[in-house]
């Protein structure tokens, strides 16, 4: 069962991998933060839909799944600038919702977000 999923993650973080391509590491890192982040947002949404019911929350944590999986396909097209664009703000996006609703607006959280955002670009 460990071998299966071993394989499973490396076809995964190896998606995109040609041997044409010269940034083979962009998108080894790509998949791999694609991959981490999705694990963490089905983690977080079993969490969150058994002890807090806010279907806004669910439906934020599958919109990000499914950028997740868009950018590793994206990655396969070879559209890679495009995928790591997608992905990076989308996930310092969902960060900064999830801080505002979470935290709260009184707290300044969310401020600190704006300065992360311009990273990806």
């Amino acid at each position: 069962m460990i071998n299966i999923i071993k394989h499973a993650f490396d076809y995964i973080i190896n998606v995109g991998c040609y041997e044409d391509v010269h940034d083979v590491h962009k998108v080894k890192v790509t998949n791999t933060l694609a991959l981490l982040s999705a694990l963490i947002v089905v983690v977080e949404l079993f969490i969150l839909r058994f002890f807090c019911n806010q279907n806004v929350i669910v439906l934020m944590s599958l919109f990000l799944i499914v950028i997740c999986i868009s950018s590793v396909f994206l990655q396969y097209l070879r559209h890679f600038y495009l995928a790591r664009m997608m992905l990076f703000i989308s996930i310092i996006l969902y960060l900064f919702l999830q801080s505002f609703w979470v935290v709260g607006k009184d707290a300044g959280v969310q401020n600190t977000f704006f300065t992360l955002l311009p990273i990806p670009l």
